[in-house]
């Protein structure tokens, strides 16, 4: 696979990209817009402004990587794990964030707006000036100490709602609903 950067470079790496390990490589401005890079785990990564739209993160993992400005619209990053990275800025605008962990991650004017925080945990995060108008969140959804969640705009849901699409509890509806 190629992955091509918006600044001209391309990068060749291993098929399939799911469950590959990638390790200190220089992917700013990559272009990874609706592909899968389900397990994936990107490890001091340079990331800045890599566009990851639409695309599928399941389990993801982003070990002290820079991801300042990258985009993840819409991508669904259940069960990704964010650690010791820098997401300043990073948007996030209608991702499924279901189960996400956060951990000494820098989130500040990140934007979460209208995106699924089910079972997020994002006590160990700097949310200073974060986007959170719309975002869903149930009371699985873990917050920083004293981080008032709906004062920002965020919306607490029911543990049964189904949000952008996404079943909180992960299950199914049944045939014919």
């Amino acid at each position: 696979m190629r992955i091509v950067c918006q600044t001209g470079e391309v990068i060749d790496v291993s098929e399939p990209l799911e469950g590959s390990r990638f390790r200190g490589l220089n992917l700013h401005r990559a272009i990874l817009e609706r592909v899968s890079f389900e397990g994936v785990v990107f490890e001091s990564c340079n990331l800045r402004s890599a566009l990851f739209a639409l695309s599928s993160g399941v389990d993801a993992r982003f070990i002290g990587c820079t991801l300042v400005l990258a985009g993840f619209q819409a991508a669904d990053l259940r069960g990704a794990w964010f650690e010791a990275s820098d997401a300043y800025s990073c948007d996030f605008t209608g991702a499924n964030l279901a189960g996400a962990r956060f951990v000494s991650t820098r989130l500040e004017l990140a934007s979460f707006r209208g995106c699924s925080l089910d079972g997020a945990d994002l006590t160990k995060t700097d949310l200073a000036g974060a986007l959170l108008e719309g975002a869903l969140y149930t009371p699985k959804t873990r917050w920083p100490a004293g981080f008032d969640p709906t004062a920002c705009g965020a919306v607490l849901v029911g543990e049964q709602q189904e949000i952008f699409g996404f079943l909180v509890d992960g299950e199914a509806p049944p045939d014919g609903e």
